[in-house]
């Protein structure tokens, strides 16, 4: 009905001439009074109007902050724009935001890791030693240097994994061999 401009028009053009009553316009169009009332009363449909803005309690004291980085990210170059957690983080770290998660503020995904996905898999207790994440170790293909200051950051031991030394790999030789 709304999308229609041209049965909008019609209605509009029949009624206010007189060719057609109110009532008949609703019974001839199908329509209910009520909407017969927006359609007199606009040249073209409103569209979607709201009563009053809605309520954001949690969100409401750090929006003009949001406003004001995401004003100053319209002059940066495009990769170095700020991402949803990203402003999540500076509200948490530089204005002591707390009230909420990134998860709750935008409908994104939950972010608990630097990868921008939640921890998985057991958690180290304080009993046992941590071991270190995949990401951790030095084998290609698995990360490298930033992978190890992470890994450090959160408390596992980082090893270094590669080949055996020389000397063992020729007595593995001579143990096949003989």
């Amino acid at each position: 009905m709304y999308a229609d401009m041209e049965l909008w028009a019609e209605i509009r053009r029949r009624v206010l001439t007189g060719e057609i009553s109110k009532r008949q316009a609703c019974r001839v169009y199908h329509i209910h009074w009520a909407t017969l009332r927006k359609v007199l009363a606009h040249e073209e449909p409103p569209g979607y109007r709201r009563t009053r803005p809605p309520r954001r309690p949690t969100i409401e004291p750090v929006l003009p902050i949001i406003r004001q980085i995401l004003a100053d990210d319209t002059t940066a170059p495009k990769k170095q724009r700020h991402t949803a957690y990203r402003i999540w983080q500076r509200l948490r770290d530089e204005h002591g935001f707390t009230r909420t998660s990134p998860a709750s503020m935008w409908a994104t995904p939950p972010t608990g890791s630097a990868s921008g996905r939640p921890p998985t898999g057991p958690t180290p207790s304080a009993s046992s030693p941590p071991t270190p994440p995949a990401s951790a170790t030095s084998s290609p293909g698995y990360g490298g240097a930033g992978s190890h200051r992470r890994a450090k950051e959160l408390g596992y031991e980082v090893r270094k994994v590669g080949p055996p030394p020389a000397d063992d790999l020729a007595g593995a030789a001579q143990a096949r061999a003989g």
